[in-house]
């Protein structure tokens, strides 16, 4: 329940005193552009209702790239509520936790396609649409074509259509990985810090207490 809503689970951190987003709800565009002045580009939208990644748009730079954005969060919004939240640059990382123990946790990228040193980007995504339409049902990625967002995270990753990556560079379709659109995952398990395994099952332990402020 927790999951499904942001802003109570942004809430639940920063009262148990771990970290957690600096944000503002709204459900205006006015007062969208207001709180992204108070905390500052970049920023990033996202519907404060929801899950998978829908409606979620990073890395927000300026005015001009603000409406569209709030537009596509509070459409996604059962509650046509909108989070501004102060964007951070990083890579998702989960960690999943069961009894008081780390299961494994897991480095996700943004779905991409992979260089070889001889195609276009172009070249890459039509590649790898075809080899996913010729895998049976249960194995298929979903390869996004060049659309508006593909374009985009290309560009941001410093890439063309027309550029060849090097073999073995990822260029990602997409600006963060999301269950709608999927992902590159790499276990991290061996690897992740003890004190990030530690705030996970604070955070489990914050949120099986109960709270009252969530109701409200």
């Amino acid at each position: 329940k927790l999951s499904s809503n942001k802003m109570l689970t942004a809430n639940l951190l920063q009262a148990a005193g771990l970290p957690a987003s600096t944000h503002e709800a709204v459900t205006e565009l006015g007062a969208a552009r207001r709180a992204a002045m108070q905390i500052g580009w970049p920023i990033v939208i996202k519907p404060v209702d929801g899950e998978r990644g829908e409606g979620v748009v990073v890395n927000i730079q300026g005015d001009h790239q603000l409406e569209d954005a709030f537009k596509t969060a509070q459409m996604r919004s059962k509650q046509k509520t909108v989070l501004v939240e102060k964007h951070i640059e990083g890579i998702c990382h989960r960690l999943f936790v069961a009894n008081n123990h780390l299961l494994y946790a897991v480095k996700r990228l943004p779905i991409s396609v992979t260089g070889n040193g001889e195609s276009t980007v172009a070249e890459l995504v039509k590649q790898a649409i075809t080899v996913q339409a010729q895998r049976p049902p249960w194995r298929k990625t979903v390869i996004p074509d060049l659309d508006d967002q593909a374009i985009k995270a290309i560009s941001d990753a410093g890439y063309s259509r027309a550029s060849i990556p090097d073999k073995g560079a990822l260029v990602p379709l997409r600006n963060i990985e999301s269950t709608q659109w999927g992902g590159i995952d790499e276990d991290v398990s061996a690897v992740v810090h003890p004190d990030n395994i530690q705030i996970a099952l604070d955070a489990i332990q914050a949120s099986a207490r109960p709270h009252h402020f969530l109701s409200v």
